[in-house]
C-alpha cells in the first residue's frame, strides 16, 4: 500500500507490538522506501512489557493508550510540523 501512495503520506502512526511485524520493524522498512516520513509509535502494553523496545521508546514519539484525542491530535501536528521527531 506505502508503494501506491508515498508521495501522500507524511506520517504513520503504529502500534510498537504487533502479530508480525512490530512497529520499529516496519518504521525500517517504510524508511527505505522513503525516508522522511514520521512515525508515532502507541501502546497498550504496560512499559514492562515493552522494555525491550526501551531505546527506541527514549528517543521517538511515543503514547500510552489509552490517550484522549486531544493528546494524539497535538502529538500529531508537533511531529508534522517538525517539533517533535519520529
Amino acid at each position: 500500500m506505502l508503494k501506491q501512495h508515498v508521495k501522500e503520506i507524511d506520517l504513520i502512526i503504529t502500534d510498537i507490538i504487533m502479530p508480525e511485524m512490530g512497529g520499529l520493524e516496519l518504521s525500517k522498512k517504510v524508511k527505505k522506501i522513503r525516508s522522511d516520513i514520521r512515525f508515532i509509535y502507541i501502546s497498550g502494553y504496560t512499559d514492562e512489557a515493552i522494555s525491550r523496545y526501551g531505546e527506541i521508546i527514549n528517543e521517538l514519539t511515543y503514547l500510552q493508550k489509552p490517550f484522549e484525542p486531544k493528546e494524539i491530535l497535538a502529538m500529531t501536528r508537533s511531529v508534522l510540523d517538525g517539533n517533535l521527531t519520529g
